[in-house]
């Protein structure tokens, strides 16, 4: 027989009440619990080896992402309507999980910003350039907190994550073009 008992802790509770809201990353879940970092990892491998939590990533060393098991659903929900949380578990829609972690990585802060003024930059109808990336990226006294180098480099992990598709038009800058992947991912994560 399963020992069920610690589920009911609070600190695994916590855990499963956000878990169950959305997929997260275990730098998330420190953050919006604050439970110690190595406690809340510790709590997550042993859900997983209870099948309770399913790693979305399992391959990823940085950007790993954790969500309600589908076969635990039931379980997880009697457990936090136990503890006083009336919250039901979705189904999770087909996403890009690995860019999606890299995006909510706390070591991945100017990926999350380029991709975050790609997307501004397309709501306005501008080119997503180097050059308008930077331009965007600049403060009330025109200076920007990221080099050339660096935008270059999310850039280049953005296209990796296939969430951009650079475009080389004849004569011009190359610009880049965001996937479906990259919108159903925005969509999804300012929904939640």
């Amino acid at each position: 027989m399963r020992e069920v008992n610690w589920l009911y802790a609070p600190c695994v509770v916590i855990i499963l009440k956000y878990l169950i809201i959305t997929p997260r990353t275990p730098m998330q879940l420190r953050m919006l619990t604050k439970i110690p970092g190595n406690y809340a990892n510790l709590i997550l491998k042993k859900l997983q080896k209870q099948e309770i939590v399913n790693c979305l990533t399992p391959y990823e060393k940085i950007g790993k992402v954790f969500c309600i098991n589908p076969i635990s659903k039931d379980l997880v929900e009697k457990i936090l309507k136990y503890s006083g949380y009336n919250l039901k578990a979705y189904s999770l829609p087909e996403l890009n999980w690995k860019a999606y972690g890299k995006l909510n990585c706390k070591t991945c802060k100017q990926i999350k910003k380029i991709f975050h003024t790609a997307v501004s930059l397309r709501n306005l109808g501008i080119a997503i350039t180097q050059q308008n990336i930077k331009n965007k990226l600049k403060d009330a006294e025109g200076m920007t907190n990221i080099n050339r180098s660096d935008i270059y480099r999310a850039l280049r992990q953005l296209k990796k994550l296939e969430l951009m598709i650079p475009i080389k038009k004849k004569h011009e800058y190359l610009e880049y073009e965001l996937t479906e992947d990259a919108l159903d991912l925005n969509e999804f994560i300012n929904s939640h």
